[in-house]
């Protein structure tokens, strides 16, 4: 998911006893990570981090690790993709967005971490 879209999140009163236990926004861009910051204040076990994804500095830590609109704009996609892959738990998931053109919706596939 982008620092835009997580940004966009609002707390549910009525979920709060369940989901994500925290997560990690990551984006190079200084003005998203700002609006990211803001937005994502009523969220105390999520971080906002500048990182590249070509350096995340994760591994083996995540259930899920997604990436919305990103991953077919990047000169290496397959290294952000396997930095992805290395930071999800085994059994986790990876979940890529890409655009599909000329139309409003995407395409999505399961790829397995596991080794």
């Amino acid at each position: 998911m982008t620092v835009d879209e997580l940004s966009q999140l609002r707390p549910d009163p009525s979920r709060q006893r369940g989901g994500a236990a925290g997560g990690v926004a990551v984006d190079i861009d200084e003005r998203s990570l700002e609006g990211a910051r803001r937005n994502l204040r009523p969220f105390p076990t999520m971080q906002v981090m500048r990182r590249s994804a070509y350096d995340l500095p994760f591994e083996g830590r995540f259930d899920l690790a997604f990436s919305i609109g990103v991953i077919h704009h990047l000169e290496y996609p397959q290294r952000a993709l396997e930095r992805m892959a290395r930071a999800v738990k085994p059994g986790g998931r990876v979940l890529i967005w890409v655009y599909v053109p000329r139309t409003i919706g995407g395409y999505s596939s399961r790829i397995s971490c596991d080794d």
